[in-house]
């Protein structure tokens, strides 16, 4: 089995990470370990909701002061690691494994007005028959609470009514939230952009292209900002006292390029690429690092519904980072006049300009398959410290 084509940071992949691996066996995967909050003089995030909360009937029960929404089953993972105060090791495969995602019992489904009459045959959610799911935790730092949510809504993915916009209308009606913060993985701009850094901003381009592309998206080739900036307070914590030891090796990137090097032709030669052409410095072999940038108000997210890779000769640079769903987030909230930020974790880095769209396209989903999980960590990290500071 091969990658999915729609690279894995806008679309599930359609492999388990492991396997993506080829011959890496899933016991050598190191897991997420759970934050050591105490060790760092900080208390965890409280999971208030429980198991007999309805979040499509009792959405009063909490005073909901953010939404926090992410997309994919790995970034979810990340995401439940760190924000719901868990103590255990993440596995690799427990984000999609059969083994014991037990977590996931801690999150309800969301579905109030779902309508799969406005989706496509290819819409995640209709598995599923809701919006998406999701669980509240308070911030002991602030007080305040925060919902939670992991859309099963994507651009890409729904057809072109964009019933994202609706969710994300009816959250809002639901929940009433002062903030909504947008995390997951995306892909980097920048030579600079590290694997697993993450960049924090308030703002996304929308640029849509096909069948989003008529007259009736008024949106499209628009910006949405917000007036929201984070506060730094816990940043420096999740920079250097709280960041783990995720090892990227050489050995695993060989493995990966020995496994998928029949994704990655030079159509010119006919052959692969050699691994020296795929794998700029920004791929490792490193830890990947908690390597936060906060830059609101200077770069934007670019939001399209198509895979679009940035290379090293710096056509996107002018962005903070590439995603397929931010900028929606922000028209819907900018028309409730509601503030929202943008957390972005680099998955995928640039790509070298000389290789062919195709290849630079598969190696991106490669690296996504096989890091995407660790650098989302890093993401929410970032998150927890700048929602703790609201």
């Amino acid at each position: 089995m091969s990658t999915s084509k729609v690279v894995g940071r806008y679309k599930e992949s359609a492999v388990p990470p492991t396997e993506s691996r080829g011959t890496t066996s899933e016991s050598t995967l190191p897991g997420l370990p759970p934050v050591e909050w105490k060790k760092h003089g900080l208390e965890a995030p409280e999971l208030v909701s429980d198991k007999d909360w309805n979040p499509n009937k009792d959405q009063k029960m909490y005073p909901i002061d953010m939404i926090i929404m992410t997309w994919t089953s790995a970034e979810w993972a990340a995401f439940a690691q760190v924000m719901t105060g868990r103590t255990d090791t993440m596995p690799y495969n427990g984000y999609g494994g059969s083994d014991g995602p037990f977590w996931k019992d801690d999150w309800a489904a969301y579905y109030n007005y779902w309508d799969d009459n406005v989706l496509s045959a290819g819409s995640p959610s209709i598995s599923n028959t809701a919006w998406g799911s999701c669980c509240v935790v308070k911030f002991p730092q602030n007080g305040k609470y925060a919902l939670l949510f992991k859309s099963d809504m994507h651009i890409s993915t729904d057809g072109p009514t964009i019933p994202l916009r609706n969710m994300v209308q009816q959250l809002i009606n639901d929940f009433s939230p002062n903030l909504i913060l947008t995390i997951g993985t995306a892909g980097g701009t920048s030579p600079s952009d590290d694997l697993g850094s993450a960049n924090i901003t308030n703002g996304g381009h929308c640029q849509l292209s096909g069948e989003f592309s008529g007259l009736n998206f008024w949106f499209n080739n628009t910006t949405f900002q917000s007036n929201w900036t984070p506060k730094t307070t816990y940043l420096s914590k999740a920079q250097d006292e709280l960041s783990k030891v995720v090892p990227v090796t050489q050995d695993w990137i060989n493995e990966l390029y020995a496994t998928k090097k029949d994704e990655l032709i030079d159509t010119c030669t006919g052959k692969p690429y050699p691994l020296s052409a795929l794998q700029n410095s920004n791929i490792g072999p490193s830890n990947i690092p908690v390597k936060l940038n906060n830059v609101a108000n200077e770069q934007m997210v670019l939001t399209t519904n198509s895979y679009v890779v940035a290379t090293t000769d710096g056509s996107y640079d002018k962005y903070a980072a590439m995603e397929m769903d931010d900028a929606v987030i922000g028209m819907v909230c900018n028309a409730n006049k509601i503030d929202f930020g943008v957390v972005r974790n680099i998955s995928d880095p640039v790509q070298n300009r000389e290789l062919n769209q195709t290849a630079a396209g598969n190696w991106g989903s490669i690296i996504y398959s096989a890091f995407g999980f660790y650098s989302s960590y890093n993401g929410a990290l970032a998150t927890w410290a700048i929602a703790a500071a609201e």
